[in-house]
């Protein structure tokens, strides 16, 4: 429900970023992403999992995060989610 078919990521990588993680729930999207990421040599590492989900169990924390659909962004959430960032940006 996030990262879709991963254009984002992709332009990220291209970019030259070398640490991406691209959460959706769909196996689809993540495997074309997988697949298209291996095709371009890029560093992309896919989570199937809801993101808030994801964002509450991990230890990680991110300097951007950019949700694809605002849908996904529950007011209740919001303060959770910016402790883990430095930079929300909505797309």
């Amino acid at each position: 429900m996030c990262c879709g078919i991963g254009s984002i990521s992709f332009e990220f990588g291209s970019r030259g970023c070398s640490n991406i993680i691209s959460v959706d729930q769909q196996s689809g999207t993540l495997s074309f992403i997988n697949n298209t990421a291996k095709q371009l040599d890029l560093n992309i590492t896919t989570v199937k999992s809801d993101l808030f989900k994801f964002l509450d169990k991990t230890p990680l924390t991110f300097d951007v995060i950019l949700p694809t659909h605002l849908t996904v962004l529950p007011k209740n959430n919001l303060n959770a989610l910016s402790k883990l960032l430095s930079i929300v940006i909505y797309y």
